[in-house]
């Protein structure tokens, strides 16, 4: 952008007699005018390259312009000049980038953000569509047509892994009504051995033996009993040995806020 600068006796102060106005930059340049302290003085710009500052300037008088140069720096109108030029020319500092508006839903809302922070070792793996029949006989299928679906892969011997299946159990029973079922594969044991766990327990969710090696495939470790959380595609969304994380994930994903 050419700055040009309003000036008015400042310029012509340089003198007694004003200042000279030429037809170029050089010190053997035609006089056009003498700029006296009654004339209005805009500075156009600086001319690059030349021994001696010059300046493009013109002046009106008596309704006509007048264009040319002044020579030299010492002018306080040329100083002003200078300060101007050398402020414009500064690059601020860029601000940063406005964050991008939070995204909505269809009615306005802000969405509820369902990420899991820590998934868990297991998770992004597929869990295998396995079909079979639990312990009192009934078709179970995994994932099945639920929302989310809990595998606990767990021995009975193991008080710890006993506690998830009722963790289990409790967890299923808050969020049935959202779409939530709890599938427990028995390891290490079979169904003679197991119905006396059950029975203490009283576990009345699908408790199946895990024929399949189902918990050597995923590295379950059945003693501190391990819950897989699966989408209804079967795809594992998280999974822990805590019951309180797993209720946390589960209440965060099926959450109706």
């Amino acid at each position: 952008m050419i700055l040009a600068l309003l000036l008015f006796a400042a310029l012509a102060a340089d003198g007694p007699h004003g200042v000279p106005v030429r037809d170029a930059c050089g010190e053997d340049a035609s006089t056009v005018a003498i700029a006296e302290s009654t004339d209005q003085i805009t500075i156009h710009y600086g001319v690059a390259g030349e021994a001696v500052p010059c300046y493009a300037v013109s002046l009106m008088r008596a309704g006509t312009e007048i264009r040319g140069y002044v020579l030299g720096s010492t002018s306080p109108a040329v100083q002003e000049f200078e300060r101007h030029r050398a402020a414009e020319s500064r690059i601020p500092a860029q601000a940063p980038p406005a964050p991008p508006p939070a995204p909505v839903t269809a009615d306005g809302k802000k969405p509820v953000d369902r990420t899991i922070e820590d998934p868990g070792p297991l998770a992004g793996r597929q869990f295998p569509s396995w079909t079979g029949v639990d312990l009192r006989g009934r078709s179970v299928a995994i994932p099945g047509n639920a929302k989310l679906t809990l595998v606990l892969f767990w021995r009975p011997q193991s008080h710890a892994a006993r506690a998830q299946a009722v963790e289990l159990q409790n967890i299923e029973r808050k969020f049935d009504t959202r779409g939530l079922k709890s599938v427990g594969l028995i390891v290490g044991a079979d169904a003679a051995s197991t119905n006396g766990y059950i029975e203490d327990l009283s576990l009345h969710i699908p408790l199946a033996v895990d024929h399949s090696a189902l918990a050597a495939a995923f590295g379950a470790d059945a003693t501190k009993g391990t819950t897989l959380v699966l989408d209804s595609s079967g795809k594992v969304i998280a999974s822990s040995s805590d019951p309180k994380k797993i209720q946390a994930i589960v209440s965060k994903l099926l959450s109706l806020k």
